[in-house]
């Protein structure tokens, strides 16, 4: 039986993310599924469970990302910590942030540094004279 109000979709998204079923999340946030549902509960259900795909899918409709979510795939997932600090965007607060852990660092190192790469790489726009 498909959910038919937003609270029965929120609440199947729930779940879904829960037991890592990618398919059921897909089809719950077609059907329009709050990936914000109770203050991100998604996006830190798939962080703790280590689900790098339901985190990319719930990154790609819009999940918020902060501290605490980072930590919680820090501990014992590092691909999926990886991902979500690829998408976080004030990755400076994290290098001095004491819940993060200091296996992180170094990683959280390397992501600034892409991203300075990248701003260097970017065409500058010409001059007018």
């Amino acid at each position: 039986m498909e959910p038919q109000t937003q609270e029965e979709k929120n609440d199947q998204l729930k779940k879904a993310v829960a037991t890592s079923n990618l398919d059921q999340c897909k089809l719950l946030l077609q059907q329009g599924a709050d990936v914000h549902t109770e203050n991100d509960t998604p996006i830190k259900y798939a962080a703790e469970n280590g689900d790098t795909n339901i985190c990319e899918l719930l990154l790609e409709y819009g999940a918020i990302l902060n501290d605490k979510i980072i930590r919680s795939a820090a501990i014992s997932h590092s691909e999926t910590c990886k991902l979500l600090l690829t998408h976080y965007k004030p990755l400076g607060k994290l290098l001095n942030n004491p819940i993060i852990p200091g296996h992180m660092k170094p990683w959280i190192q390397q992501e600034q540094n892409r991203r300075a790469a990248q701003k260097l790489r970017k065409p500058q726009p010409a001059l007018e004279i």
